[in-house]
């Protein structure tokens, strides 16, 4: 598959796992996955997104594994990400980010497994000391 993510995907508000993986999609996520509130895996990459990753992943508050690997966003991750309570694997590989991860509240801290940070430009100073029951770092 290549080109745009379709927006009608936003509508299959009940879809608890999307996986978009290898297939060359293009441009921004579509402002509809905001509606993906049920969401607990989301696993992007091997695409040529582009754009910051949007704010609105904030409101995916069962999510608990988010990867986005080797694709083209850019930018700060956003400080919408210390909302996901449950996150418990978080990987941001080969990807144009710079900034800081921003800092975790203890609640999500404490709950990652797995950090894996690689080929990134950004720092997670400020983040080791809360991660207490990380099984996985990668940085």
């Amino acid at each position: 598959m290549s080109g745009a993510i379709p927006d009608e995907l936003g509508n299959l508000t009940s879809i608890e796992r999307l996986i978009l993986s290898s297939n060359f999609f293009t441009g921004e996520l579509p402002v509809s996955f905001a509606n993906l509130i049920n969401m607990k895996e989301f696993h992007i990459s091997g695409n040529n997104f582009s754009g910051k990753i949007p704010d609105f992943i904030g409101e995916w508050t069962s999510l608990m594994s988010l990867r986005i690997v080797a694709n083209g966003f850019e930018g700060p991750i956003p400080p919408s990400i210390t909302l996901l309570e449950n996150l418990t694997d978080l990987i941001l590989r080969s990807c144009n980010l710079n900034g800081q991860l921003p800092v975790l509240p203890q609640s999500v801290a404490s709950s990652l497994k797995v950090l894996l940070v690689i080929r990134t430009f950004f720092s997670i100073i400020g983040i080791h000391t809360k991660c207490i029951n990380i099984n996985i770092l990668y940085v």
